[in-house]
């Protein structure tokens, strides 16, 4: 997880998100992004993740669409740069002009303003091309303030992990309520980092192996956070796996997938111990 607001240098700030994972598709010039997590990501800043995909298409000057679930940006673009962006995104519509706080929501005063929850100012957002598409999706119920709509869910994924003591099994639950694919529900866990790895045992028991395997092989070739791996393959072989079923799946790309060097040379350190 890491800080929404970029520049803090308080070691205790409690506003976080998890950083945003890439997977490349495509070949040579027809090479696109795929945003994998950006679901979890406006989870955290509660807005909507067509919005900064949108925002991410005038940044980077190109096209930008869903499709089958999934937020596209033509062209092939790395972590690092997709996660600028969306700092870009963050420090215009999310952080508060006049104390930086994420708590804000939007309201409609002849132009696009922010309300901050915490200090209560209210400043006007600057001009940008984003704020038309804003302003028309913004919901009507409130009379003259106006909140966006956003991915509404029942439970708030950063407050059950932030639960002491939770379990595997209210993770498993909380992911599946707030509407998180099966083929995301492990990534989602793993961007928040070590600690939280051995709580995807529930999920290891109830989804399909395949789609289990799948979904740790595209983390780790979009995020490269390879520092995750022998966690992920013990506790995979905890949960009943045996270890030729994840020398097979793993030390050979399926599907006709690219194995990166690192991932591959990663896989052959952890199955040469």
């Amino acid at each position: 997880m890491i800080d929404i607001n970029r520049t803090t240098t308080d070691l205790h700030y409690r506003y976080k998100m998890p950083r945003i994972i890439v997977q490349h598709i495509g070949k040579s010039t027809g090479t696109k992004t795929v945003l994998v997590n950006l679901d979890e990501v406006c989870l955290s800043l509660k807005r909507d993740p067509l919005h900064i995909l949108k925002f991410i298409s005038y940044e980077l000057a190109t096209q930008t669409k869903k499709e089958d679930k999934k937020y596209v940006v033509n062209g092939k673009h790395d972590n690092k740069r997709i996660q600028e962006v969306i700092f870009d995104y963050i420090d215009f519509f999310v952080l508060c002009s006049a104390c930086e706080n994420p708590e804000t929501f939007y309201v409609e005063e002849n132009t696009l303003s922010k309300e901050c929850l915490a200090c209560g100012a209210k400043t006007k957002v600057g001009n940008h091309k984003l704020n038309a598409t804003i302003l028309k999706d913004i919901d009507k119920q409130q009379g003259n303030e106006m909140y966006t709509q956003f991915n509404t869910v029942e439970v708030d994924l950063k407050e059950v992990f932030k639960k002491e003591n939770v379990t595997s099994i209210e993770i498993y639950e909380a992911l599946k309520s707030s509407g998180v694919p099966e083929e995301k529900m492990i990534p989602t866990i793993l961007s928040y980092g070590s600690e939280f790895v051995p709580l995807s045992s529930e999920i290891i028991k109830n989804l399909d192996k395949k789609i289990v395997f799948n979904s740790i092989d595209d983390f780790f070739e979009s995020s490269k956070d390879f520092s995750l791996l022998p966690l992920i393959f013990d506790l995979l072989k905890e949960s009943g796996i045996k270890k030729n079923e994840l020398f097979k799946f793993f030390s050979k790309p399926q599907n006709n997938k690219k194995r990166s060097l690192d991932f591959k040379n990663e896989i052959n350190k952890y199955f040469s111990n």
